[in-house]
C-alpha cells in the first residue's frame, strides 16, 4: 500500500505566494482609491502644491463663490408725475453680500411700459453702471413696449454690503413692469498685492 504524504510547501513557495498576495492587494487598493479614472481628490493634494499650470484653461484656481437673486416678477414700479427724476427712483431688486472680497456683479431685467424713458443703475459700493431705454408707444391698446437692460460692475467689498438695482423714469408717467430680474455677484480671485 502506498503511503500518502502531506504536502509541505518549500520556503521558496511560501515567499512567492506572499509576494503575489502583496502585489495584488496593492494594485487593488490603487484602483479603488482613484475612481473615476485619472481623478485626484482633495485628500490626495497637499495644500499649496498646485500651480496655475496644473489647471486646464477656463478653470479658476482658488476660492470662487457666487451669490444670486432672481425674481420672475412682475414687479410693478409706480412713478409720480410731480416727483423730480432723482426722487422718482424705485428699487427693483437687492442682493446682500456678506463676505468681503472682490466681486464681478452682473444684473439684467426686462421692462414693459408705454411711451416712457427709463434709466436703471446697478449700484455696488462705490461702483455703478447705468443703462437706459426709450420705450415707444405700443401698437395696440393692450400691448406694451419692452426693453431688456443689462449692467456689469466690479466692486471690492471690505465689509458686508448690498448690491441694488434702481430705476427711474425721465419722461412719462404710470407704471413700469419689471420681469425676469437677475443679479449675480461672483467672487473673483485677485492677484496678491492688488
Amino acid at each position: 500500500m502506498r503511503r500518502i504524504t502531506r504536502f509541505r510547501p518549500t520556503p521558496a513557495t511560501v515567499v512567492a505566494t506572499i509576494a503575489l498576495l502583496v502585489a495584488l492587494a496593492g494594485t487593488g487598493t490603487a484602483a479603488v482609491a482613484l475612481v473615476p479614472r485619472n481623478s485626484v481628490g482633495s485628500e490626495q493634494v497637499i495644500n499649496g502644491s498646485l500651480r496655475s499650470k496644473d489647471f486646464r484653461d477656463g478653470v479658476l484656481p482658488g476660492p470662487a463663490s457666487a451669490l444670486t437673486r432672481s425674481i420672475a416678477g412682475p414687479v410693478v414700479l409706480q412713478f409720480s408725475k410731480s416727483a423730480s427724476p432723482s426722487a422718482s427712483s424705485a428699487s427693483v431688486a437687492s442682493l446682500a453680500v456678506d463676505d468681503p472680497g472682490t466681486y464681478l456683479i452682473w444684473a439684467k431685467a426686462r421692462f414693459a411700459a408705454s411711451e416712457t424713458e427709463l434709466a436703471c443703475d446697478l449700484i455696488a459700493g462705490t461702483q455703478s453702471d447705468t443703462s437706459a431705454a426709450t420705450l415707444p408707444r405700443p401698437l395696440g391698446p393692450l400691448a406694451a413696449a419692452t426693453a431688456t437692460l443689462s449692467h456689469l460692475v466690479v466692486q471690492r467689498f471690505t465689509a458686508p454690503g448690498t448690491v441694488d438695482l434702481k430705476c427711474s423714469v425721465g419722461t412719462g408717467t404710470g407704471e413700469v413692469v419689471a420681469r425676469d430680474i437677475t443679479i449675480v455677484a461672483m467672487r473673483i480671485a485677485t492677484p496678491s498685492g492688488s
